[in-house]
C-alpha cells in the first residue's frame, strides 16, 4: 500500500499537478505513511496505516500543546485512541481502495482538520467575541481524560454549537462551566455553572476572587457539598438542582448503540469482561498489573464513546476515577469506589462525597487500600462488594436546566 501511494504521489508531481496540502510525506513504518501539515501555527500529522481489513486514517501531533489543540478542536467529532500513541481516528477505508483515492482522502481530511483547528483558534482570541456558532465553555484540557471531555461532548449535542475552551482567555461572552471539579475556576462576570462541582472546600484566595464576581448564574451543581460551599461562603444563589451532567450520557449514548466499532482501538472491539477497572489518570501505572482474564483495565485517556462502552458493558466497575463511578451509576452497573490510600488524587474524598450526596449514601461501596496490596485475587473480593445505590435526585432537572437552546432531546450525532 505505502509503495503504491508513494508512486501515485510521484506521478502527480511529475504531471505538474497542484501542490498537495501537506508539507512532507514520509514512511512511518513498513505499513504506514505520514503526511505532515501545519494549521494555526502548529504541526500535525495525518497517518495512513494499513490494517488487516483496510486502511485507517488518523491525525496526531508531535507536541503536548499541539495535541491539546487537536483534542479541543476535535472533541466529540472523532474517536480518540491513546493506546500506541494519542491519535484521532478519522476514517477507515476498505483494503482495495486505490492509491489515488487514498491520496484524495488524505488531502480532504487534512483540509477539514485544518479548518476545524483554525476556526477554533479564531474563536478563542483573548478578549475577542465568540462567534455565534460557538459556545464558550470551561473544561480541564491539560491531558486527555474522558471525564473532562464529557462536558464539551454533551454541550455540543445539547446546544448544537461548537464548544471552545475559554479558560483564562476572558472572551467577549462569559463562559459556562459544566462537567468537572471546576466551579471554583470562575474569573469572569456573567459566568454560568451547569452541573460543576468543587475540588474541595473554598479557600481564602478562591473566595476573594469568587466574591468579586457579578451576575454569576448557577443552573445546577454536582452535589450538595458544592451548593453549601457556594451559598455559605461565596454568597451565591444556588438552586436545588443536583447531578453531574455525565449522568445524562445514556440519553445520547444508549447502551449497545455506541459509535461504530471500527472507530475504536482493537482492544475496545471485543466484548467487555465482567469487571471494568477504571484508574484515575494518576493511578494508571500502579493498577496496570490488575488487567487479566475477566478484567478490563479501562484507559480514561480514550474518547467518551470508547470508555463508556467498556464501563456500560461490564458486570461490575471498580474505579478510582470519579467519572468511572458516575458512568457506571448512569448505566446501572454496580460499582466500588477504590481509594488508593498511598497515592491520593486532587480533591481526594471531597468530590466523591459531593457526588454521593445525590445517592443513597448508605449503599455506597468503598474500598480504601494502598496500591501495593492490590492483587487479582483481592480484586475478586472487592468486586463482590459492588453496589448500585439509588439515585435520590431528579436527573431530568439537570437536563432541563441547561442554559442554552436544546438541539435535540435524545440520542444525537455531532457531525465532523
Amino acid at each position: 500500500m505505502t509503495s503504491a501511494v508513494l508512486a501515485a504521489l510521484t506521478a502527480k508531481k511529475a504531471a505538474a499537478q497542484p501542490e498537495p496540502v501537506w508539507t512532507r510525506t514520509r514512511r512511518h513504518g513498513p505499513d504506514s505513511l505520514a503526511f505532515d501539515f501545519k494549521a494555526g501555527g502548529s504541526s500535525f500529522t495525518l497517518e495512513l496505516v494499513e490494517t488487516g481489513s483496510g486502511v485507517a486514517l488518523s491525525v496526531t501531533a508531535p507536541t503536548d500543546e499541539a495535541r491539546r489543540i487537536l483534542r479541543n478542536a476535535l472533541v466529540g467529532r472523532f474517536a480518540l485512541v491513546c493506546s500506541g500513541g494519542e491519535r484521532h481516528v478519522l476514517e477507515r477505508r476498505v483494503k482495495d481502495s486505490s492509491p489515488s483515492a487514498l491520496l484524495a482522502s488524505a488531502a480532504g481530511w487534512i483540509g477539514h482538520v485544518s479548518r476545524l483547528v483554525n476556526d477554533m483558534l479564531g474563536a478563542v482570541r483573548p478578549g475577542g467575541d465568540v462567534p455565534p456558532e460557538f459556545l464558550n465553555l470551561l473544561w480541564w484540557d491539560e491531558r486527555p481524560n474522558f471525564g473532562d471531555a464529557a462536558g464539551p461532548w454533551l454541550a455540543a449535542r445539547l446546544s448544537g454549537l461548537t464548544p471552545v475552551n475559554g479558560r483564562g482567555r476572558q472572551l467577549g461572552s462569559p463562559p459556562l462551566a459544566s462537567v468537572g471539579s471546576i466551579a471554583g475556576w470562575l474569573e469572569q462576570d456573567g459566568s454560568r455553572i451547569w452541573g460543576s462541582g468543587l475540588m474541595g472546600p473554598l479557600g481564602a484566595e478562591s473566595l476573594e476572587r469568587l466574591r468579586g464576581l457579578r451576575d454569576i448564574r448557577v443552573h445546577a451543581v454536582r452535589g450538595r457539598h458544592t451548593r453549601e460551599e457556594l451559598m455559605g461562603k461565596a454568597g451565591w444563589e444556588v438552586p436545588e438542582v443536583f447531578g453531574d451532567p455525565a449522568l445524562l450520557l445514556p440519553q445520547f449514548l444508549p447502551a449497545g448503540q455506541f459509535l461504530p466499532a471500527e472507530q475504536f482501538s482493537a482492544a475496545d472491539r471485543h466484548s467487555s469482561p465482567p469487571v471494568a477497572v477504571v484508574p484515575h489518570l494518576d493511578h494508571r501505572s500502579v493498577l496496570a498489573h490488575l488487567a487479566g482474564p475477566g478484567v478490563q483495565l479501562v484507559d480514561v485517556r480514550e474518547g467518551v464513546e470508547a470508555v463508556v462502552a467498556q464501563i456500560a458493558g461490564a458486570q461490575v466497575c471498580i474505579s478510582s476515577s470519579l467519572h468511572g463511578i458516575i458512568v457506571a451509576q448512569a448505566y446501572g452497573v454496580p460499582w466500588v469506589w477504590l481509594r488508593i490510600s498511598d497515592l491520593l488524587i486532587s480533591g481526594d474524598t471531597f468530590k466523591f462525597e459531593d457526588f454521593f450526596t445525590t445517592l443513597e449514601a448508605a449503599a455506597v461501596s468503598a474500598c480504601n487500600l494502598p496500591a501495593r496490596s492490590l492483587t487479582q485475587p483481592l480484586l475478586t473480593e472487592i468486586a463482590a462488594r459492588a453496589s448500585l445505590p439509588e439515585t435520590t435526585v431528579d436527573v431530568g432537572l439537570v437536563l432541563e436546566s441547561f442554559p442554552f437552546r436544546r438541539a435535540c432531546s435524545g440520542a444525537g450525532q455531532f457531525t465532523g
